[in-house]
């Protein structure tokens, strides 16, 4: 897998970008890397002269804000990725979203096992494969075969119709151009509480930059993010140790009360007795 072309979004929070680049220069051999570029969400000059200094070789892009995606979801996400995917000169297409990335230089191996088979690796959005009982994908993790991408991908089809949001589709588009793709699925970090882990190598967080966005995505944060955000950016670990362990406790009975809390003690019970965070681990992601 060499000549990638690896593509982000900056959001408003630069923790997690620079997070993000720390890990892609750390955890990526850099003769593999044909080129960066950080898509300017924010557009603002301030923000582009730090993208630079955050990736020096980095390409840093601004598109003219869709108002549209705006007015209906608060960002553009889609609407950035769709000009991006196209800009992209690399043979292979990788996608994170800025609170996603490798922790281990095991996830290009990885992804060159499983692409000497397959044409595409999207992650699986497990939350909606259980809602709607369909592989969809989630844009926070991508590796994309240039050559198995027959038409231009659209990470906002059905807009705004459709209740699926940006990039759930993209690999059901590819199976209709006739790749093969891999559904890689995740399980759960921090001792099975938060937080997403692809092929045993990628962390995502999850609306990680989120808290300067737009009120809409304001409002979906609580205080799980802020909690697993400290460990994540300040200790760089995606695991819990026994003090945290009884803080994050805490925080769910000062937050949802003690009911909420029961219910979370129960729950997991419950995935440890039936092995729920197991399933997902083991499978293989290979839609059937």
């Amino acid at each position: 897998m060499d000549k990638i072309s690896i593509i982000t979004t900056h959001f408003y929070d630069f923790s997690w970008t620079k997070l993000w680049a720390a890990k892609i220069q750390k955890n990526t051999d850099q003769n593999k890397i044909k080129e960066v570029l950080i898509i300017n969400q924010d557009r603002s000059i301030e923000s582009r002269n730090l993208l630079k200094q955050i990736y020096p070789k980095s390409q840093i892009l601004e598109y003219p804000r869709n108002e549209e995606q705006f007015l209906k979801r608060g960002h553009d996400h889609a609407a950035v990725l769709n000009l991006a995917v196209q800009e992209a000169t690399g043979e292979y297409i990788c996608i994170f979203d800025s609170d996603c990335h490798p922790f281990s230089p095991e996830w290009v191996p990885a992804c060159e096992k499983l692409l000497e088979k397959y044409d595409a690796i999207v992650a699986l959005d497990r939350y909606r494969k259980i809602e709607y009982s369909t592989c969809l994908s989630h844009p926070c993790f991508m590796v994309l075969k240039k050559e198995s991408i027959k038409t231009t991908l659209s990470f906002d089809e059905g807009f705004p119709l459709k209740i699926y949001d940006t990039g759930r589709l993209i690999g059901q588009q590819l199976e209709r151009m006739g790749g093969n793709v891999f559904y890689a699925a995740p399980y759960l970090a921090f001792n099975n509480n938060y937080g997403e882990v692809f092929l045993d190598s990628i962390y995502h967080h999850g609306k990680g930059s989120y808290a300067g966005g737009d009120i809409r995505l304001q409002k979906q944060l609580d205080f799980r993010q802020s909690f697993f955000t400290k460990i994540v950016i300040k200790k760089e670990r995606y695991t819990l140790n026994k003090l945290e362990h009884i803080q994050y406790k805490l925080a769910v009975i000062k937050n949802h009360g003690y009911l909420r809390y029961i219910l979370e003690m129960a729950n997991d019970y419950v995935k440890k007795f039936l092995g729920i965070n197991n399933w997902v681990k083991k499978d293989k992601g290979q839609r059937k």
